[in-house]
């Protein structure tokens, strides 16, 4: 387990647990908790367990039935608003309870994490992998890196840095003049 994959777990678990509609973020390794946000320490420690050995069973019944390795696996609950997603990364489990409108956001957010994928803001440096950007026309929760609302549709390919204020591309870098130009345009044309 490398220095770097435990501060990205530390990040995501950080940013992911202040959303709201989470219940719970847990991580755990060989069935003990690592970290977690949202859950007292015993119940870390009974989902550390719980998810480690359904996420190992889930892989052997899948390679039992020629289905392949799965990468991640989300339970629906009975109440039919709050899902579980449990998904490997390096040598972990990670947990996450949720509602079910952050379906998307979960999956992209988990996503940057497991394919490493990094927001850095060009101007100031801060590290957006794992913020949230709230849509300006439905106020959907956004990760930093989609060019498009998933909820409405609007084109948000150019946000402001939460840290800095400066407008950043959805991979975190600066935008070209021309760029900035169409956007002051499209922003008077729009009043």
């Amino acid at each position: 387990m490398s220095s770097s994959s435990e501060d990205r777990i530390s990040k995501f678990v950080d940013s992911v647990s202040k959303l709201r509609g989470i219940s719970y973020v847990s991580v755990s390794s060989e069935g003990l908790p690592f970290k977690a946000a949202g859950i007292q320490r015993q119940g870390a420690e009974y989902i550390a367990a719980i998810s480690h050995s359904l996420f190992t069973e889930l892989q052997q019944i899948s390679k039992e039935v020629d289905l392949g390795t799965p990468a991640w696996m989300k339970v629906f609950l009975k109440d039919n608003t709050n899902r579980i997603y449990i998904f490997p990364y390096d040598k972990f489990i990670l947990t996450v309870k949720y509602d079910y409108v952050l379906d998307k956001l979960i999956e992209k957010l988990i996503e940057n994490l497991v394919k490493g994928i990094r927001i850095i803001c060009q101007h100031c440096g801060a590290d957006l992998t794992f913020e949230v950007y709230k849509c300006p026309k439905c106020g959907s929760s956004l990760t930093y890196n989609v060019k498009r609302c998933w909820n409405c549709g609007a084109d948000v390919s150019i946000k402001q840095c939460p840290k800095c204020g400066k407008y950043i591309l959805p991979d975190g870098s600066k935008p070209g003049f021309i760029t900035l130009l169409i956007l002051k345009i499209k922003s008077i044309f729009s009043k």
